[in-house]
């Protein structure tokens, strides 16, 4: 088994004016908040995931207790609306292909090969705990060619590619499977599994969070004075968004402020309209 759990934080390259974007995501892009991702590339043994549905919690759990074939996580942080680009790759020695010596032996030829991973991604803010998100991912490695396959070139190996192109809508910091791919067969078969996990940063969250639309309430009092009651609360609200009046006509107390105020306001006034 070869595994390598491989974390690469990454400072992401941007590019404004794609259109792949703006189809995508609906608009031309325009940069906002930032948004971090996760991706996580699983290779898992069809032996080792068994029959049971494959869920992100699972993919994980088995790459971070050793049992998948190999694992990488990668982490962007981006702007929002605008497209980030990140790539990570090496140049390998790779067999491809066998001299034969005739009486004095045989040797292997080696070519150099590079691979790695490719990320592009753009993600957008939807709702305070909604996101976005347009990915494309390429990821190549080397795996041994078993001797039953080949047992000309022992030794030898192939490169395996997979590729995610999509676009999600996912809740913030909620995994999720955006990709899968299966090679070989039988025992040597290998699920490979894309899992996305965006998140959206505590000040983003907030700022996406729709304003409180002020209300103005009016409350008949049937012992208190209005007036005096007016005294009365306004220490209590000091530097929250509220405004108290009386009406002495009629004895009430108007309250404009935000529906949470309001309602602590309601609360007062109805413990306090007493004579």
């Amino acid at each position: 088994m070869r595994f390598c759990w491989l974390m690469c934080i990454a400072a992401a390259s941007f590019a404004a004016g794609s259109s792949t974007v703006s189809s995508a995501l609906g608009e031309e892009p325009t940069a906002g908040g930032s948004v971090s991702l996760e991706l996580a590339i699983v290779d898992v043994k069809g032996t080792a995931l068994g029959d049971a549905e494959p869920t992100a919690a699972k993919v994980r759990e088995l790459a971070q207790s050793g049992k998948a074939d190999s694992s990488s996580l990668l982490k962007l942080s981006l702007l929002e609306n605008l497209p980030a680009t990140v790539q990570f790759s090496e140049t390998v020695p790779v067999i491809s292909g066998r001299t034969d010596f005739g009486g004095r032996g045989a040797t292997n030829n080696v070519t150099m090969q590079n691979v790695g991973t490719m990320v592009q991604a753009t993600a957008r803010i939807e709702k305070s705990d909604q996101v976005l998100v347009e990915l494309k991912a390429e990821r190549s490695r080397i795996v041994p060619i078993s001797p039953e396959a080949d047992a000309s070139m022992p030794g030898s190996t192939k490169t395996v590619q997979a590729t995610v192109s999509t676009t999600v809508r996912q809740t913030s910091g909620e995994p999720m499977i955006v990709g899968s791919q299966t090679t070989g067969g039988g025992e040597s078969q290998v699920h490979t599994f894309f899992i996305l996990t965006a998140r959206i940063p505590p000040t983003a969250q907030a700022a996406a969070q729709p304003a409180a639309v002020p209300l103005l309430k009016v409350f008949a009092l049937s012992k208190a004075q209005a007036s005096e009651l007016v005294k009365t609360l306004q220490p209590m609200f000091e530097g929250q968004k509220i405004r108290l009046a009386a009406d002495v006509r009629s004895n009430s107390l108007i309250v404009h402020g935000t529906p949470e105020v309001i309602e602590v306001a309601a609360a007062l006034i109805e413990r306090l309209d007493q004579p």
